[in-house]
Formats: C-alpha cells, sequence, structure tokens
C-alpha cells in the first residue's frame, strides 16, 4: 500500500500513502548496511552514489564508526517524508555506546543518498511559548484493536478545578504520521496537546497504524476503518478508563483527513459528544487532489508533467458513476486500491454536524493552499447551515416549555494560518512547513478549548 495524498495531510506533496518501493528500497538497505554486505547495498545506490564511494570504503567507515561507538545493534525506522520528489528516511541507529542518526533518500529502485550523523537533528522541535509555566501530567500507553498495538500519550493539567477534565483524541491527517504528527521541524498534535493542556482540556494521540505497523499493508489492500475508524473507537474505549476523564465529554479532534473521517465516527459511536474539525473540506477527496495537482503546477511555471496530467485526469474519472461501475475495486490508483478512493470520497455527510445531543466545530485557515476557500466553504456553510429549534424549558418552574434556537455547529476561519495552523509566511509553498520554531495558533488553541468547556 503507498502513501496518496502527503497533500491533504500537509507534508506538501504527492505522493505514494505509504511509498510502498521506496519502503522496501530502503529496508533492503538497512538490512544490507546490518549484515555488512555493503556491494549488496550499493547495487541498489544511484550511479552518482557509487561514484563517490565504493565497497572497500564503506566497509573501512563502518569501521570506524565502530570503533568510536561500539558494534551495531538495531536501526529502527523514526519518520518518512517525501522532499525534492524523492521519500526521505530517518533511522535511529543504536550503537552500544551511543545512537546516530541514519537517512536514506530513495527514489523508486533506487538509493541517491545515505548518511550517518549525530542524533541530533538540524530540525529539533522546541516548545511553544505556550507549552510552559503550567504543570502538567503524561501517561505514556500501548493500546490498539488486536494484533496492531499503539503507542501513545495521554496528556493533561496536573491540577484542575473540575473533578474531571474533558478530552480530545487526536485524529491524524492521511499517509503514515507518529503521535505528534510531525511534519519536518514541526509537531503539530504536541503543540495542540501542550495549548489544550495549558488551558484545561486533555489529550490522547498516539502513532497512527499505518506508521507502527507499516508492513501489515504491504498486500494494498486497506479500507478507511483500518487506516482510521477502529483505532479511534479502541482509543474512546481506553480514555473511557482513565479517572480524570469526564467520559461524557469526550471529543474527537481531527486535522485534514482525520477531519473529513472524524463526523463519520462521531454517528457510529454514541459515546463521543461532538468533533472539531481543523482545515477539512466537505468536497470530494479526489476533487481536492486535482486541485493540489494543479496548484503544484503552477509553481513550476505551468510545466504540467505528463504523469501529473494523467492523474489529474484520473481524478476527474472519479465523477463518473457509469466509470466506477466498470472497474475492479482492487485496482490500484495513485498507490491506493479504488475501492478506498471511493469510500473517502463518501464518508462525510453534512448531517452528522447536527446529530442530536452532539456538537460540532468547524475550523479553516485563511492562507490554507491545499485547502483553499473554495473547497472549504461548503464545509463552513454546512456549519452554519445547522441552527436547529429544541425543546428547551423557559422558567425555572418547568411550568411552561417553549422552543429555542439552538446552534449546534459553530464555524470559524483564521485568516492568517496555513495548513498546519501557524502563521503562513504569504508564499503558500510547501517550503513554509519547514520553517522553524513555528506553532499552532494559541488564539485558536484557546478558542477551542473555551468552546469546549462550554459544552
Amino acid at each position: 500500500m503507498k502513501k496518496l495524498l502527503t497533500l491533504i495531510l500537509a507534508t506538501a506533496a504527492v505522493s505514494n500513502l505509504f511509498a510502498q518501493q521506496e519502503l522496501k528500497t530502503a529496508q533492503k538497505a538497512v538490512s544490507h548496511l546490518q549484515k555488512g554486505n555493503y556491494s549488496a547495498l550499493l547495487k541498489s545506490c544511484s550511479e552518482e552514489f557509487r561514484r563517490q564511494i565504493d565497497a572497500n570504503a564503506m566497509s573501512n567507515l563502518m569501521a570506524q564508526v565502530s570503533t568510536q561507538f561500539g558494534s551495531l545493534k538495531s536501526i529502527t525506522l523514526m519518520q518518512q517524508q517525501t522532499a525534492q520528489g524523492m521519500e526521505q528516511f530517518s533511522y535511529k541507529t543504536l550503537f552500544e555506546k551511543d545512537s546516530l542518526l541514519l537517512l536514506l533518500a530513495v527514489k523508486g529502485k533506487t538509493i541517491t543518498g545515505l548518511f550517518l550523523k549525530p542524533m541530533e537533528p538540524a530540525n529539533a522541535y522546541s516548545k511553544p511559548s505556550y507549552g510552559s509555566g503550567f504543570q502538567l501530567s503524561q501517561k505514556e500507553f500501548t493500546h490498539g484493536v488486536p494484533g496492531f498495538p499503539l503507542e501513545g500519550q495521554l496528556m493533561w493539567p496536573a491540577r484542575f478545578d473540575e473533578t474531571r477534565l474533558p478530552v480530545c483524541i487526536l485524529i491524524h491527517g492521511s499517509g503514515p504520521n507518529d503521535m505528534d504528527e510531525s511534519i519536518g521541524p514541526n509537531k503539530v498534535f504536541m503543540d495542540l496537546a501542550l495549548g489544550l493542556c495549558k488551558y484545561g482540556i486533555g489529550t490522547l494521540r498516539y502513532n497512527k497504524r499505518t506508521f507502527q505497523h507499516r508492513e501489515a499493508f504491504k498486500d494494498g489492500i486497506v479500507t478507511l476503518r483500518e487506516e482510521t475508524t477502529d483505532d479511534v473507537i479502541a482509543m474512546v474505549d481506553y480514555v473511557r478508563q482513565q479517572s480524570w476523564v469526564d467520559t461524557n465529554r469526550i471529543y474527537l479532534v481531527g486535522h485534514s483527513q482525520g477531519a473529513i473521517a472524524a463526523p463519520s465516527i462521531l454517528g457510529r459511536d454514541p459515546r463521543i459528544a461532538g468533533v472539531v474539525l481543523l482545515c477539512g473540506s466537505a468536497e470530494p477527496l479526489t476533487a481536492i487532489l486535482r486541485y493540489q495537482l494543479g496548484w503544484l503546477d503552477s509553481m513550476q511555471q505551468g510545466k504540467v508533467s505528463i504523469s501529473t496530467r494523467e492523474s489529474q485526469q484520473l481524478m476527474d474519472s472519479f465523477r463518473m458513476k457509469e466509470w466506477l461501475r466498470t472497474q475492479n475495486p482492487h485496482r490500484m490508483v495513485m498507490g491506493a486500491p479504488l475501492s478506498w478512493w471511493v469510500e473517502v470520497d463518501t464518508v462525510f455527510k453534512p448531517e452528522y454536524l447536527h446529530l442530536p445531543g452532539k456538537r460540532s466545530m468547524v475550523i479553516n485557515a485563511g492562507k490554507d493552499y491545499q485547502i483553499p476557500p473554495a473547497f472549504y466553504a461548503s464545509l463552513q456553510a454546512a456549519c452554519s447551515a445547522g441552527v436547529i429549534e429544541e425543546d428547551t424549558l423557559t422558567n425555572p418552574n418547568y411550568l411552561n416549555t417553549g422552543r429555542n434556537m439552538v446552534s449546534r455547529c459553530r464555524a470559524q476561519v483564521y485568516p492568517e494560518l496555513n495548513h498546519l495552523m501557524m502563521t503562513s509566511d504569504g508564499s503558500m509553498k510547501p517550503a513554509e512547513y519547514r520553517r522553524k520554531s513555528m506553532h499552532v495558533d494559541e488564539q485558536l488553541i484557546r478558542d477551542v478549548a473555551d468552546w469546549l468547556k462550554q459544552q
């Protein structure tokens, strides 16, 4: 199974969901490195790379590393991201005395770069200003559906006035994501967890199944249930067991593709009180992707590649029901089975935002080039249409009942923020996601916290 849309996730490039071929190439290279099969490793490297180093030189280099750091113990994948048209893999390489960072750049079946450097990364995360000055409690855990345990963390205020606290379960965008939703030097979910904790809200975040169990999807068969839904419901089970949680105030906070999926999970599980949708859309994912492909091409002076044009035409085909009926549901389309695309395109229903007894909050960003106004307008409109009449008591002696206008959904746009809910530099380009020391906007977090406390 491959990485199908990193743009909607906010990694700022369209590539295969799990970049399966690149992942296989990287893992094979790691295996050769662990076994000392340097000749075999170099066979999968680019010609330019092989001109710089041969098997003997690589053997001598690794011998020097072993002398300094001890024998090699393990190599563990930490992060995968798309940059400059290729997949980049970051591995923690554990030696007897210390750990080093192994970086692999892969394109298709070819390794274009291999680097071993100190673990101190150039783009280390820095805590936001609102992430300190208060006491917090944290709990590491492992939980999930049978066969797919997922590592995660609970975070909540160490001191709070209420008997129990509301809690938010954070739902990732598309592609393999760690619990922090790490994108370059930014950690979207860590920012959210710290900020919400400051304002009295607990959070649960966890590694996405496609991040922690990548190999389980190598056959290319996946549904939204396996990718997201079942694990979210498992996390609802887990968070309800915590003594500090108000089980009547469990909310889902979905980002990007997570914002598209969250309402359907709200409709499925009565234990969930509501949803907060961050940078989502009511438009089909295939339509959004077609726009994003065009946007990327516009940044290259209109030089539309043949593969991009073919992908755009393929996205257009999804609008034709007759075409869909003639296709094999297992046909792979941009790295995902056709059935997955159809499912994701139809999973969002506007009525999920107005379910009886539930509440929803819809947030979009004005400088989000991935979900621009033309695409999030339908979501904002669906939310704003949610003013309804409910039976309410009109006085404290309960002698009379009346009708009151109640809004189950609140919609808001933050004009200066980008898809990561961070202040945009105005460029509206993927490069702004790689800026250091940027954080989710505190005012947005405060608004979400205030809304949650009012429910």
